[in-house]
């Protein structure tokens, strides 16, 4: 394609950040969160976050400006910073779940057996959004000296790498993103009975935890928490272990040439990089 691409290391001088995101948000005393409102940023973050370690695809044993090198793939991972106007109980959960993938191959450069990951130039990383993926997500280049130039079948891959991702997350929300719904109604009315069980097996020790149990409840701000933020974040617990643990990588994985079951690859270390 003749446009310069970096070459991307898993370590603090390469960050991460949205352009543009939508994302549900949650602001009491409204019963229900909005769906898919356009937000202000995800990040920056560093591209080796130590909290996505588990999502992570480097090659500990290529070194990259000092750093593991990214393969194609590579997610930065959980806890990436989501803000929103206003702030609300969804930023928390999002970020819980938060991802930014690098979804462009480069063929002619092996990281690991697999081929290296890049944007391009500095555009087309994939981040977490509702309904779906998108491609909004940018690095900040701190320090990179390694670059390439990938061919355009490289980004013809990378684009319909992407265009995967979407398609499988519009059917997900369609065919099967309720089935995390339902568990988790199941996962209420099974601890309510275990509760109502306990009360009725130990009566005076049920007496005795009801008074402040009650009290704590009765806060509207926690019957707000009980009521819908635990089981949103039971939900979507439930949601990404099924679709980002196991059903999706075996699907786009296996679009790839390598499904699988998790979310990267293992034997890394955590806070392996370097801060120069």
């Amino acid at each position: 394609m003749g446009i310069p691409c970096p070459i991307l290391n898993a370590g603090y001088t390469q960050w991460v950040i949205s352009v543009f995101t939508m994302h549900d948000q949650f602001c009491p005393p409204v019963p229900a969160p909005l769906k898919c409102i356009p937000g202000l940023v995800e990040g920056p973050w560093p591209m080796g976050n130590p909290a996505g370690t588990l999502s992570h695809k480097k090659a500990m044993n290529v070194l990259v400006d000092g750093n593991p090198g990214i393969k194609q793939g590579h997610d930065v991972g959980y806890l990436i910073p989501h803000f929103a106007i206003p702030m609300n109980a969804m930023c928390a959960l999002n970020m819980a779940f938060s991802k930014h993938k690098v979804m462009i191959p480069v063929s002619n450069v092996k990281i690991g057996g697999s081929p290296a990951g890049t944007y391009l130039a500095f555009l087309l990383g994939e981040i977490c959004c509702n309904p779906v993926s998108m491609p909004t997500g940018i690095v900040l280049l701190f320090k990179c000296t390694v670059w390439t130039s990938p061919s355009l079948l490289d980004f013809v891959k990378g684009l319909l790498y992407m265009a995967v991702d979407t398609l499988f997350d519009l059917l997900w929300k369609k065919f099967f993103g309720k089935i995390a719904g339902k568990l988790v109604e199941r996962l209420r009315s099974t601890t309510f009975a275990l509760i109502l069980c306990g009360f009725l097996r130990f009566p005076n020790l049920a007496s005795k935890l009801a008074g402040p149990v009650i009290a704590v409840l009765s806060l509207r701000g926690m019957q707000t928490v009980v009521k819908n933020v635990l089981p949103k974040l039971a939900e979507k617990t439930i949601d990404h272990m099924m679709k980002s643990w196991v059903v999706g990588p075996l699907i786009t994985g296996g679009v790839r040439g390598s499904p699988s079951v998790g979310r990267g690859d293992y034997g890394h270390k955590f806070f392996d990089a370097k801060w120069w």
